[in-house]
């Protein structure tokens, strides 16, 4: 569950409008599944797959990234799951 604080954060409220968004338009293997949304008062609530690996983000080192062969493959699996059947960025 990914929760915001909009109170906290009201420059996110169109960037997580927008996830939301794209998170129900896209269907792939290599994207965490979107179950739904909530929202009480300030506090915006999104029910996502479970990452057992985590985030992508956490597997970068700082100031020293990743193997190129890890970084080919995590890429390879970022363009299958924005070029889909259902969703093309022009």
């Amino acid at each position: 569950m990914k929760i915001v604080d909009l109170a906290k954060h009201p420059d996110a409220i169109d960037a997580v409008r927008k996830e939301m968004c794209l998170h129900r338009m896209l269907k792939n293997p290599h994207i965490i599944k979107f179950y739904g949304s909530r929202r009480e008062n300030t506090m915006q609530y999104m029910f996502l797959e479970y990452a057992a690996g985590g985030e992508l983000f956490d597997r970068i080192e700082p100031d020293i990234g990743m193997p190129p062969h890890q970084a080919q493959t995590y890429f390879k699996e970022l363009i299958a799951g924005v070029v889909s059947k259902t969703f093309v960025i022009l």
